[in-house]
């Protein structure tokens, strides 16, 4: 946090404002005047301090007393991930929502999944040696599963999936948002 200016440095500023005479140097210590000069520099150094936070708080970073109103400025929590449990993981969100410059490379990808905890790989298709059903606008994430696997069963409806694994949602979630919109990703668990 930086500082501002102290209430002596406001005395002194408004000593030095007032107009020039014997009237005005003669001024005595208990004097009701240098008593209103003195309330009237602590109002100016309550000021100089708000104005110091309010610098601070221009920075989710450091940022305290309008933290909320940068988290939700950020637009988190972040619906694929959730809610972080501390204030230094918020704070780091916030910061990484707001700094994010986006990608389209296979590297942009790999690092977002390292953000979440994932580590995976891609594999991209041509559209020339695969088969019709895979051309050039599919592409596939390669990971480890993160749980245990919920097979289809009798009881599942036709828009379930054969094979879920429920940890790996956040994964997909991010990746399905933030893929190119021409594209169709390819989620592949070992």
């Amino acid at each position: 946090m930086s500082v501002g200016r102290t209430l002596a440095d406001y005395v002194h500023q408004l000593k030095v404002l007032l107009p020039v005479g014997p009237l005005w140097t003669s001024l005595k210590e208990d004097s009701v005047f240098k008593s209103l000069i003195e309330s009237f520099a602590v109002e100016f150094q309550r000021i100089d301090t708000r104005s110091v936070v309010l610098c601070d708080e221009l920075d989710p970073r450091t940022a305290t007393e309008i933290f909320d109103e940068w988290w939700e400025f950020a637009g988190l929590p972040d619906p694929c991930v959730g809610e972080p449990e501390t204030l230094a993981e918020k704070r780091a969100a916030v910061v990484a929502k707001l700094t994010n410059a986006g990608g389209q490379s296979r590297q942009f990808f790999i690092d977002l999944a390292a953000s979440i905890g994932y580590t995976i790989t891609i594999t991209e298709y041509d559209g020339g040696a695969t088969p019709a059903l895979i051309d050039q606008f599919y592409w596939q994430v390669n990971a480890a599963a993160q749980a245990d696997m919920i097979p289809f069963r009798v009881t599942s409806t036709v828009d379930n999936r054969l094979r879920y694994w429920p940890q790996n949602t956040a994964l997909e979630c991010l990746i399905n948002r933030l893929k190119p919109a021409h594209t169709v990703v390819i989620f592949s668990y070992t």
